[in-house]
């Protein structure tokens, strides 16, 4: 067996662990929801002791520095959060994102950290999503709140014109349309992407019609010219439930079609926003989308708590479980095909480096090829029963905790092995038995 190590120090205000490839996160109210990679490390950025937040690390996931920036007009201990992240071709940096007030910010950075500008932006637009144009000029995807005459408060899908230059807002358009529209009317654009066929964008963006969840109406495409004006706006999907399924992130594919991803929903449309087919996956292993990256000769779609490799049609690959890590928010394919991971799970942030299918030392599985094994009882006061007669090479069992901790290793019998976990404490564990290439995994909960 190899070695794992466990190192824990503070850096910079920051507590990190490291096990093996991974990298835990932890302070008081904080989370990451984008990484970028840069040539000697990655940025990462989300909130941290409440406020907006940018942490450097090096390549292998360790912190350089980390910097927290108190923006005017927040007043803490709201949750002040930067979404997204973008690198710009004069080698500083761009983060967008907004206070629970309402209040949008977009910030530029050198790659130390330092502040160039800072803006509040206008009619309260929150935005998401970047696109940089060769006259100098960004995009910046989002949604105006604006009050309603009942006291209410509503939102529309929004795209700004700013000048890169010193961050000052050019124009604005908002997206209201009346297929959309009703007494509680809430719509968001979440992405910009540029088509490549023709001129112009594509916006992804959500919207409600109900008044009880904020995005439960569904989720819309918007095809736009290059000044942002609208040329035709579609629905997309919604759940067979007929509940909202609220996207997340849009990929544009081969002849300007587009994968999108969301809440346990996977669509790809063409290039006129139709359906070419629809998927939810009833796994177990396999929950909400986030995030979807180009791999080789397919997609790694980003969830909770797992990622997957599809192809084209939608057809599962390969798909690897992070029990320990409540969703898979981001995911960095590096030039060897490797893999950065950004995580979340209540208040920690994890950096994981895995190889091209997703593994890494100690949790995550190195195949597509997974057998059943049965454990019992299952909550367990002292002792497990493992049957694993489909894993006839099987040499050992492993216990790992949630912070991927291994916290219990023994040798197995034929077929079937008891195991002691009388001086575990209570809690949730993952349960792993490796025969080459071949993995099975078990959650297992210890309960006194």
């Amino acid at each position: 067996m190899k070695n794992l190590i466990t190192i824990t120090c503070f850096l910079l205000g920051m507590q990190y662990g490291v096990l093996a490839q991974i990298h835990t996160y932890s302070t008081f109210c904080s989370r990451a929801f984008d990484i970028l990679k840069v040539d000697d490390g990655f940025l990462v950025t989300g909130f941290a002791n409440c406020d907006f937040m940018v942490l450097k690390t090096d390549e292998n996931g360790d912190s350089i520095w980390q910097k927290n920036y108190p923006l005017e007009a927040i007043v803490p201990p709201e949750f002040n959060q930067f979404w997204g992240l973008f690198a710009m071709p004069d080698d500083n940096f761009l983060a967008t994102g907004s206070s629970d007030n309402g209040v949008g910010f977009i910030m530029k950075f050198t790659g130390t950290g330092d502040t160039i500008w800072t803006k509040a932006l206008p009619y309260n637009i929150q935005g998401e999503s970047f696109y940089y144009t060769p006259d100098g000029k960004l995009w910046l995807a989002g949604q105006t709140n604006h009050n309603t005459e009942n006291g209410g408060i509503m939102a529309d899908a929004s795209l700004i014109r700013i000048d890169y230059a010193n961050g000052n807002v050019l124009s604005q358009t908002t997206y209201f349309n009346a297929l959309y529209q009703s007494y509680f009317y809430h719509s968001q654009a979440l992405k910009i992407k540029p088509v490549s066929t023709q001129d112009g964008y594509i916006i992804l963006g959500n919207y409600n019609t109900n008044g009880f969840g904020r995005f439960s109406g569904g989720t819309y495409i918007i095809r736009t010219t290059l000044q942002g004006d609208s040329l035709w706006t579609k629905k997309t999907f919604r759940t067979n439930s007929g509940n909202g399924a609220t996207a997340y992130d849009i990929e544009l594919l081969p002849n300007d079609e587009m994968l999108v991803c969301g809440l346990g929903v996977l669509t790809k449309l063409n290039n006129h926003g139709d359906t070419i087919w629809y998927k939810t996956y009833s796994d177990e292993h396999i929950g909400d989308f986030y995030d979807i990256t180009p791999h080789t000769n397919g997609y790694i779609v980003a969830g909770s708590p797992s990622i997957i490799k599809i192809d084209t049609s939608g057809s599962i690959l390969w798909y690897q479980d992070y029990p320990f890590i409540n969703k898979i928010t981001k995911v960095v394919v590096l030039p060897d095909n490797s893999l950065m991971l950004l995580g979340n799970s209540n208040y920690k942030f994890y950096l994981i480096k895995t190889d091209s299918t997703g593994y890494y030392q100690g949790l995550g599985t190195h195949s597509t090829s997974t057998v059943p094994i049965s454990v019992y009882p299952n909550p367990a006061a002292n002792t497990l029963s493992i049957n694993h007669q489909n894993l006839p090479t099987a040499q050992t069992v492993e216990v790992y905790n949630l912070t991927g901790q291994l916290v219990l290793q023994q040798n197995l019998q034929q077929n079937n092995t008891t195991i002691s976990v009388a001086g575990l404490q209570v809690g949730v564990y993952m349960l792993q038995i490796k025969a080459g290439n071949t993995l099975a995994q078990q959650k297992v909960v210890v309960w006194r």
